[in-house]
């Protein structure tokens, strides 16, 4: 979840380093931009110029949600998943790839909030998706099948999510 942060701090170009040039711990850059340059600016005007329901609002929409995720935030971040999710939905048909990535977050949101039933039914359709768009050996299947590894593990059932998480090692190899 952390690369997901860097990520996001990165695409919005926050300094990377104090006046003088010593570096910024990542939690401070979060605690300090997170509020004022992220949620209260960059989604707010992309939503005014674009519309609510705009297909390019859903990515920065779930960015959003990512730091709200890192920063505990879980229920906000539940909430931003979800309407990325429907618009990517909306737009491009529930059998796109960009809708079972959503589908993921949103599963990562439930996993940490102990819905771990919801995050594998999720993870379990965006692995369908992914499978059959982009082939039972893309790394992004991988990843998805790592993610339902953790479910597994999670509900107290790790063998169940062992055969997926040795099929992504073989895959990303």
């Amino acid at each position: 979840v952390k690369h997901r942060a860097e990520y996001i701090l990165r695409v919005i170009e926050i300094p990377q380093g104090r006046p003088g040039g010593s570096p910024v711990p990542f939690s401070e850059k979060l605690m300090k931009w997170y509020p004022e340059i992220y949620r209260e600016r960059a989604v707010a005007i992309q939503e005014k110029a674009l519309g609510p329901e705009h297909p390019d609002l859903a990515t920065p929409l779930r960015h959003l949600a990512y730091v709200l995720q890192d920063h505990g935030d879980t229920a906000a971040a539940k909430m931003l998943m979800e309407r990325a999710l429907a618009i990517q939905e909306k737009a491009l048909g529930p059998e796109h790839p960009a809708v079972a990535h959503g589908l993921g977050g949103l599963a990562g949101v439930l996993r940490d909030l102990g819905d771990y039933g919801a995050a594998r039914r999720l993870e379990e359709r965006s692995l369908a998706i992914l499978e059959k768009t982009l082939g039972p050996e893309h790394e992004s299947v991988a990843a998805v099948r790592l993610d339902l590894a953790l479910t597994a593990a999670l509900q107290g059932k790790p063998q169940e999510g062992l055969p997926g998480a040795l099929a992504a090692e073989r895959i990303a190899r």
